[in-house]
């Protein structure tokens, strides 16, 4: 069974800010992997913070993998 993933902090929805932090955490032991824009998931940990964003609107996805290696 997949893990729960879940942002327990997170910048505001709309600012002129060029880095962001967030916060998240698992239901279940392992390690997380996100993706800036669509992009390609890379390894990160909590916190997660993201530098020299352009102005405009981004996605920021993460997601849990357990140590069976279930997303």
């Amino acid at each position: 069974i997949a893990p729960n993933t879940s942002f327990t902090s997170t910048p505001a929805s709309l600012t002129n800010a060029t880095s962001a932090s967030f916060t998240f955490s698992s239901n279940e032991a392992g390690t997380f992997e996100a993706s800036l824009d669509g992009g390609s998931y890379t390894t990160v940990s909590s916190p997660s913070t993201l530098t020299s964003l352009t102005t405009g609107s981004h996605t920021y996805m993460v997601r849990a993998i357990d140590v069976a290696g279930n997303v």
